[in-house]
């Protein structure tokens, strides 16, 4: 598997410590530089089931639905991390539920022109919200036939999950694979608004699959508008692997250990009384240190 690695400074990041007196331990929090090695692939999907008639129908000023709009918004904020500043376009969920439809790989200027009428395309709403069939197939296209070294998959949504149970266990099997070094590094937002059972999305955000590997950021918003914003947040980057691994050391040793994958953003905790540690990035051959002073 092609690695990643994250641009080092020679000078120190110096970062604030905040002490939490129930553990005694100082927690930290670390914005590291977007910088992944290797063709990185970017999908959106949008829940198309029956629930969702009103937001593919409704017209906003200047003609566009309001899930054109989104696509549009949405899509152009995530083509940023695409290498080729593309994101392919799914609508999920069709017909009795699990069917899906693409749209295409479209670049940011191309979304602008990205229309969807769905009597012309032949495309039925949805009976149900079945999100397992299409979180499988652009699994399958855009990152494991494609070859990139980074899936990563946007998914918005206002229905109850009717495949739950299945969608944990497909989950759990994916990021023992990537854990394994057998799978690219991928990474699944999911935004619910409206309907969307919050439960659920909790539940996923939380998974635990036996791994250090987290598949899902899922939060829930109100509105569709509020899914938008949050595409255009550090709801992007925040979720984001940089590295397959790292680890944060003081004197050579590990306090901290980032097995399932190094996060952009690193929030953790570390013992009270140091005055700065050292994150090692796993990048093959040889690895990355950055230092990190506390104040």
């Amino acid at each position: 598997m092609t690695r990643h690695n994250i641009p080092v400074q020679p000078e120190k990041h110096v970062v604030d410590g905040f002490y939490d007196q129930q553990t005694g331990e100082v927690r930290i929090q670390l914005d590291l530089p977007v910088a992944i090695e290797g063709a990185t692939n970017c999908a959106l999907m949008v829940d198309a089931s029956g629930s969702m008639d009103a937001h593919f129908r409704k017209p906003l000023f200047g003609g566009l639905s309001e899930v054109e709009k989104f696509i549009h918004q949405a899509g152009k904020a995530i083509s940023e991390l695409d290498s080729d500043h593309g994101v392919q376009v799914y609508l999920a969920c069709l017909g009795d539920g699990t069917q899906v439809h693409d749209l295409g790989n479209h670049t940011q200027d191309g979304l602008e022109h990205l229309r969807i009428d769905l009597p012309k395309l032949g495309i039925t709403l949805g009976g149900g919200t079945y999100l397992l069939p299409a979180l499988k197939q652009a699994v399958k296209e855009i990152v494991v036939a494609s070859g990139c070294a980074y899936g990563f998959i946007a998914l918005v949504t206002d229905g109850r999950f009717a495949d739950m149970d299945r969608i944990k266990v497909w989950a759990t099997d994916l990021a023992k694979k990537i854990a394994a070094g057998e799978h690219p590094l991928t990474k699944i937002v999911l935004i619910g608004f409206d309907d969307a059972d919050a439960d659920q999305l909790e539940e996923l955000d939380n998974l635990e699959t036996g791994t250090d590997v987290d598949i899902f950021n899922a939060l829930a918003v109100s509105t569709l508008q509020d899914a938008m914003q949050m595409l255009n947040s550090e709801a992007i980057t925040g979720g984001l692997m940089i590295a397959p691994g790292g680890h944060l050391e003081v004197g050579g040793q590990a306090v901290k250990s980032f097995e399932g994958g190094l996060p952009q953003r690193i929030d953790t905790t570390i013992p009270a009384g140091l005055s700065s540690v050292t994150l090692v990035v796993d990048s093959g051959d040889e690895a990355n240190r950055l230092e990190i002073a506390l104040v």
